[in-house]
């Protein structure tokens, strides 16, 4: 199995998160959240890494943090989260991630799915697509469900996804989300 956990110098970072109230935390609507100091800011944002797999080209898509040594200046783009809002809690989000086997289709119909065959052009397209072309994938689990149990160890990833974290009664998401794309500065209330 391979194991991308959060390092000892990201669990650093975590912990000055945890500890000291970030002046404002920024998301640029898409995949970044800033948590801003003084004169320094932590950014979160997506990462691609090398997935062990039977697919060569499967990757792991995770949230990394970077301590940045400078004051950050918003953009006209970048919205506002907080101000002044300690965080209360923050959660480390671990899966498991593995990948099933390539499946070449079998007809034209599954390779091209509603495209119509209608001249020999077609069907000939048809037959190169349902040779060269499959599917297959990821799962993601809890590291700790009956799946991941059964998960095949040599095709397997062990992988802090991102973080979560509880501010003000109300949930901030940096994390990879089904391993697909990342959810960096959603916020969401929290259930009681």
């Amino acid at each position: 199995m391979k194991t991308l956990l959060y390092k000892e110098d990201t669990i650093t970072l975590f912990k000055f998160l945890k500890c000291q109230t970030p002046k404002y935390i920024y998301s640029d609507g898409h995949c970044q959240v800033i948590f801003n100091y003084q004169n320094f800011h932590i950014i979160a944002f997506p990462e691609d890494l090398i997935a062990a797999s039977q697919n060569k080209f499967d990757e792991i898509i995770r949230v990394k943090f970077e301590y940045i040594d400078s004051a950050f200046q918003p953009k006209e783009y970048d919205k506002l989260l907080f101000h002044g809002k300690a965080i209360d809690r923050l959660y480390i989000l671990r899966t498991i991630l593995y990948f099933t086997d390539h499946v070449l289709y079998n007809s034209e119909a599954e390779a091209l799915g509603d495209f119509e065959i209608e001249t020999g052009i077609d069907r000939v397209l048809a037959d190169m697509m349902r040779k060269s072309t499959g599917g297959h994938d990821e799962v993601v689990c809890h590291p700790k469900s009956e799946e991941a149990k059964n998960v095949d160890k040599e095709f397997s990833n062990l992988v802090d996804a991102g973080i979560m974290l509880q501010i003000d009664n109300k949930l901030l998401m940096c994390f990879a989300w089904d391993n697909r794309f990342c959810i960096v500065g959603k916020i969401k209330e929290r259930r009681k």
